[in-house]
């Protein structure tokens, strides 16, 4: 029978994947209709890279017809750039997990059962990525949370039985974000050219390429067993995300902050769900759940993990943390630096 670490997990996260999905599910028909008519008629949207495939074409101009809604208006446009701004725990993480899990394959460490086939599947963040591109962000990380929490009971969010990746790891996670998702999305952010919209969508193919060929490349340094300086990059890293997603957080909401409008920066957050919203409002709905759904899966992790193992003081710590700390810094900066604490303070 499972333990109390599987437990909480089993019961918390698949009940999140359900009201996710059916969130996501019930606000398609406020905007699917008027976005399918933008790809039934001949328009530079309808005639992009078209492959011949019908299933495929249609997919495809859906997605561009509904990332060109919020990059024309202005206030899902504002959403989006905070959304794109502030992803970085959404690669990094996942893509440090990978290398952890893998090595622990590699190595002594093995387990049979469920938790040995989860650690498996989080050896391969590009087919989580590419799951965000069919199910969404916010659902795939409701299910990546739920793996995540059960590859390593009562000690995933902490990492303690986890081999640190080696300084070239760092380095190619590194790479492969600036390279797979951010590029792309400054240039979808600011090109706003269907085309461009289109190539985007292909990110976690980018990201599967670009790591595929610096381990290749890399592959007798990064075999090898970890080296004890790999500590230093794994920290330069995660700051840099949490300084990444904090500018964004504060640019876009700068003057919320100034004035300590909390009722303001919620409703930044907080989606309608009315069924009566414009084209443009259900996207920025839509985009909000996305949001919404990804950072509880992830933040949930921690504090199922503080529940789990009895430590009642530092799951309200984290609660408080993450309640003041998105207010000033953002909920991703939030993210990182939960996981920063942990590579700090780890044995």
């Amino acid at each position: 029978m499972p333990g109390v670490s599987e437990t909480i997990p089993l019961l918390i996260f698949p009940v999140l994947t359900a009201v996710s999905a059916f969130l996501f599910f019930d606000l398609l028909p406020a905007f699917a209709p008027a976005l399918h008519q933008q790809c039934s008629r001949p328009s530079q949207l309808h005639n992009v890279l078209r492959t011949g495939f019908e299933a495929v074409d249609e997919a495809l101009c859906f997605a561009i017809s509904f990332f060109h809604v919020a990059l024309e208006d202005a206030d899902a446009r504002r959403f989006l750039v905070y959304l794109l701004g502030t992803s970085a725990p959404y690669i990094v993480l996942p893509l440090l997990v990978a290398f952890e899990n893998a090595q622990k394959r590699s190595g002594r460490v093995r387990r049979r059962g469920v938790a040995g086939w989860v650690r498996r599947a989080l050896t391969y963040p590009a087919v989580w990525f590419g799951l965000t591109q069919v199910a969404t962000l916010g659902v795939t990380m409701t299910v990546y949370a739920l793996a995540f929490s059960l590859a390593s009971p009562s000690s995933t969010a902490r990492g303690t039985d986890a081999q640190p990746p080696t300084s070239l790891d760092i380095v190619g996670v590194a790479i492969t974000l600036v390279l797979g998702a951010a590029l792309p999305s400054y240039a979808l952010l600011q090109c706003e050219d269907p085309r461009v919209t289109a190539l985007w969508q292909l990110f976690p193919l980018y990201i599967a390429a670009i790591s595929y060929i610096w381990r290749r490349a890399h592959r007798s340094f990064v075999t090898a067993q970890p080296n004890t300086n790999s500590r230093l990059p794994i920290h330069i890293l995660l700051a840099s995300c949490i300084l990444t997603s904090a500018y964004f957080h504060i640019s876009t909401l700068s003057s919320e902050i100034a004035s300590f409008d909390i009722l303001s920066i919620v409703e930044f957050f907080n989606p309608t769900l009315r069924r009566s919203e414009s084209l443009p409002s259900s996207v920025k709905t839509f985009l909000q759940l996305d949001f919404i759904f990804s950072f509880a899966s992830l933040y949930l992790v921690y504090l199922t993990d503080s529940l789990t193992t009895g430590s009642l003081g530092r799951a309200l710590g984290l609660i408080v943390v993450g309640s003041v700390g998105s207010f000033v810094l953002g909920p991703s900066a939030v993210l990182v630096g939960l996981r920063l604490y942990n590579e700090i303070t780890k044995a």
